[in-house]
């Protein structure tokens, strides 16, 4: 049996690397220590570059400008232009949309940054659900979610969806509110 096909927890992927595989009876997902998981490939996922407008993303990107330069790109016409791709991993099962921004004013371009919103299988999200990480409760959100180190996460029945390196820990969380809104 191929167990780059199946997803497995990145522990237990690094130890049937390093030890050459194997087709023990006793390692299915249930014997990995997640309650209800089946295997998900990213097929199977939303598009995380769906999860989100262009529209939200600006928003909150003006929401987390400095307050004394805010009027002064506005004066400016700014505005912001938005890139995506995405990349499906199937094990552990997810796809990440790759976003990229530039503020721009009169073909000038004033800031940019980029940022990462993953889709996740169950078997997926619980290996950051169970590390052994401080996490900060994000109450209201899904079915689960938290924040831990500059990432925030959030399930909803068997999907999960992870904000990485978006401007600041609460604007992290309000897109990742928008994202889990929009999760089927």
């Amino acid at each position: 049996m191929c167990y780059t096909k199946r997803a497995v927890p990145a522990i237990l992927m690094s130890v049937v690397v390093a030890c050459g595989g194997g087709n023990d009876a006793g390692s299915t997902s249930e014997d990995a220590g997640v309650p209800n998981a089946r295997a998900q490939s990213a097929a199977d996922l939303p598009d995380p570059c769906a999860l989100v407008t262009d529209q939200e993303i600006s928003a909150l990107l003006w929401k987390g400008m400095e307050a004394d330069q805010r009027p002064a790109m506005e004066a400016r016409k700014a505005e912001h232009v938005i890139t995506k791709r995405v990349e499906n991993v199937d094990a552990p099962a997810g796809r990440t949309c790759y976003f990229q921004y530039k503020r721009v004013a009169s073909d000038t371009v004033w800031s940019e940054g980029d940022f990462r919103l993953r889709t996740l299988g169950r078997q997926t999200f619980e290996i950051f659900a169970q590390s052994n990480g401080s996490k900060d409760p994000v109450p209201g959100v899904g079915d689960q979610a938290f924040y831990m180190s500059n990432a925030a996460y959030a399930r909803r029945a068997d999907v999960g969806v992870e904000v990485v390196d978006f401007s600041s820990k609460d604007i992290e969380i309000e897109l990742l509110k928008h994202a889990v809104a929009r999760l089927p």
